[in-house]
Formats: structure tokens, sequence, C-alpha cells
């Protein structure tokens, strides 16, 4: 018994670490995806798989791939679930599409600037893990 309670002293630390990275990780989507909806729209199109897709602003060509301006973010947790999901059936290739466009660089758009349900998933299951952490922490941090 003693074992355990030492080991699980170790783990509830680590429980409190990764619930706080995923709480930050959801209040970074929810940030990025306020951000995007107040971007411009532009006419595109998909032009190829994954979805690609072209748009015009000012006269210059941009091409880009992502969908969600969690995609834009890099290591969310919308990031890495949408990078295995088949969106083709979603986005054909030849089909119209809105884009909105990051207008400080255009060469940043997205197609849906909605928040997308995973930030909520990061920011209640995050939260859960840092009280159950610091929980454990104080229950076995007793003699």
């Amino acid at each position: 018994m003693r074992m355990l309670r030492m080991m699980l002293k170790k783990v509830f630390p680590v429980v409190v670490a990764c619930g706080a990275l995923a709480v930050l990780s959801g209040f970074y989507e929810v940030f990025l995806s306020v951000r995007a909806s107040a971007w411009p729209q532009v006419k595109g199109i998909i032009t190829g798989a994954g979805p690609r897709y072209e748009y015009i602003v000012k006269g210059a060509k941009y091409g880009a791939s992502a969908i969600t301006a969690a995609e834009l973010g890099g290591f969310t947790i919308s990031a890495i679930l949408n990078g295995g999901k088949n969106l083709t059936a979603k986005y054909p290739e030849g089909s119209a599409v809105q884009a909105r466009y990051n207008p400080g660089n255009p060469a940043d758009s997205v197609l849906d600037a909605s928040m997308p349900p995973s930030a909520e998933l990061s920011i209640f299951a995050g939260m859960a893990m840092v009280v159950g952490g610091f929980t454990g922490m104080i229950f076995y941090g007793r003699k």
C-alpha cells in the first residue's frame, strides 16, 4: 500500500499538468475561432483533396488547406482530430466556398471559423483532470 501511495504522489502532479495544458489548448482554440470569425470573406474554389482551396485577395491568388482556425494554431486538439478526417465529401473538388482570410496576412485563411466542439471538450476535460489531480494530491499527500 505504501508503494502505491508513493507512486500516486508522483502521478497526480502529471495529471494536473496535462489537465492545465488541455484547458489552455481549449481556450486557445476559442481565441483563434473568435479572431477568425471577424476576418473578411472572399469567394474561393476547392482545387484538390485535403481539401486545398484557392482564393483571390486584392488581385493576388492564394492557396490554403486549413478548414478551421485551430488548424492555423498548430498543436491544438482540433488540429490533431481534424488531421485524420476525410473532408472530400464535404468539400468536393470544384465546389465554391467562402474563405475567411487574415487581413494582416492574407495567406492565412479558413473555411470554417466556428468554435470546434473539441474546444469545449478540452476545457471541461482539462478542468476535471486538474480538480481530480489536486484532489488526489491532497488525499494521498496526507499520512
